[in-house]
């Protein structure tokens, strides 16, 4: 119950995060997926590790509902590692 009163106490929540960085990330993974190295994605999934956080944030996935170029974005970098 803490977690929930901690989280609903603040407004961190409400805050539209920044969600630009989507489409030079999916475009990256894409450059990846067309080559033969695999290795060529390895700077693609180190910049995804980084933004595990931004990933997991509440506002990111209110953003996923709202904005449908962000969504594709991301959708096209699961589609890409998926078919890496």
């Amino acid at each position: 119950m803490c977690g929930i009163a901690s989280f609903l106490s603040n407004r961190l929540w409400l805050t539209v995060p920044d969600v630009s960085w989507l489409g030079g990330l999916e475009a990256s993974f894409a450059e990846a997926n067309g080559g033969d190295d695999l290795l060529a994605a390895a700077k693609p999934l180190e910049e995804l590790a980084g933004r595990f956080y931004e990933l997991m944030s509440f506002g990111l996935h209110m953003r996923l509902v709202g904005d449908a170029e962000a969504l594709r974005a991301l959708t096209g970098i699961r589609d890409t590692i998926r078919a890496l």
